[in-house]
This record gives C-alpha cells, sequence and structure tokens, in this order.
C-alpha cells in the first residue's frame, strides 16, 4: 500500500483533487460575477483536516519518545479516526458544491 505520511495515498489524493476541483469551480465562478461562499460542509471539513492533521503529526512526534508507546497508540488512533471524517466530509462538500454550481459548468 502506497502511503503519505502514514496515510493511504488515495486519501490524500481524495483530499488534494477536491481542493483543486473546488478551487477552479470558484475561478469559474468568478468570471462570470458569481461567488460561491464556503457552506457549513466545506468549514467542517476544514477543522476535521486540521483536526487530523495535527494529530496525525503530533502521534508521528511522539513516535520515537521512549515511554510513550500508550500515548502514541491513542493518538494514532485517534489520527486514523480524524483523517476517515476528513474524507468523508471532503467527499460530502466537493459533491456539495459541484452540485450547487453545476450551471456554471455547462457548456455553452
Amino acid at each position: 500500500m502506497n502511503v503519505v505520511w502514514g496515510l493511504p495515498a488515495w486519501m490524500v489524493i481524495v483530499i488534494l483533487a477536491r481542493e483543486f476541483a473546488i478551487t477552479g469551480l470558484r475561478g469559474v465562478a468568478a468570471s462570470e460575477g458569481v461567488v460561491i461562499a464556503a457552506d457549513l460542509s466545506g468549514k467542517l471539513k476544514t477543522v476535521s483536516q486540521m483536526a487530523a492533521i495535527c494529530v496525525i503529526l503530533f502521534a508521528g512526534a511522539i513516535g520515537h519518545i521512549e515511554g510513550t508507546y500508550s500515548i502514541w497508540i491513542f493518538f494514532g488512533a485517534a489520527g486514523t479516526v480524524l483523517i476517515w471524517i476528513a474524507v468523508i466530509l471532503t467527499v460530502y462538500s466537493g459533491i456539495e458544491y459541484l452540485w450547487k454550481g453545476r450551471k456554471l459548468l455547462k457548456l455553452k
């Protein structure tokens, strides 16, 4: 399995693909004079991604310190749960934004 910083590569690709797609959609919207504001799902996605990143980095930082094995296991498990939440919210909010911007994406 390909991993990036302990995460399956497909999770990283899903998150990055959503970010590029929504940035592109916002660019198209801006060229049409339309503003696509951040929705609650997008804000929750961002919070979950930041929380997952912080917890995963912390787990990685303490993973080599002697006597922190149980803390490392806890934060590793918490990071796994948080990254799954982040991926699910990433997909949901991406679909939501694309659905709302579908009229901008139609060929003229």
